[in-house]
């Protein structure tokens, strides 16, 4: 069974990115904006253009160093090869593709969008580009499709599951300051 889904996910990436190919240069940009190294982009784009309380961006932040970690040793279990090898790889986790670090960052950021953002237009952009850096994630040859699917669930469920607790904490944190 376990074949057959592989099977299945390696056709079906393959098949993604031999159709979008054409897209996969303008897509590579969006890439960068998920990456860890450009995540202060993302606080920016939270803070001074969405109006967040800092607060919730040190959620944020702390939720994805600790995704960030689980998924480090996801990846060195699983062992996942990616579809196309990097040229250079900056560290160990680059040889691996399960499950898709910039998609689990999406799922989070995505999360934090949904519970903490009330601007509709601000909410569907995110979308969007979270939809697009996935899309690119495939058709760069860098993940299977259910690397992707993987790490955008694991980005929503532990954003999810700790958005509740860290607000206890931050709830506890104010009222002694006041």
């Amino acid at each position: 069974m376990i074949d057959r889904v592989i099977s299945w996910d390696m056709h079906t990436s393959r098949t993604i990115a031999e159709k979008l190919e054409r897209i996969e240069h303008p897509l590579a940009y969006l890439k960068f904006v998920a990456n860890q190294k450009s995540f202060a982009f993302i606080l920016f784009y939270f803070y001074f253009l969405l109006n967040v309380e800092i607060w919730v961006l040190i959620e944020l932040t702390i939720s994805i160093a600790l995704m960030t970690g689980f998924l480090m040793v996801l990846k060195l279990k699983v062992k996942r090869k990616r579809p196309k090898q990097k040229e250079r790889e900056e560290h160990i986790f680059d040889q691996y593709s399960f499950p898709s670090g910039h998609s689990a960052r999406i799922g989070a950021i995505f999360a934090f969008a949904m519970v903490f953002q009330q601007n509709f237009i601000a909410f569907v952009v995110i979308g969007i580009w979270g939809v697009l850096v996935c899309i690119e994630r495939v058709v760069s040859k860098q993940h299977y499709l259910l690397d992707v699917i993987a790490g955008i669930f694991i980005g929503l469920t532990f954003s999810l599951l700790l958005i509740p607790i860290m607000n206890i904490f931050v709830v506890k944190i104010l009222l002694t300051i006041h």
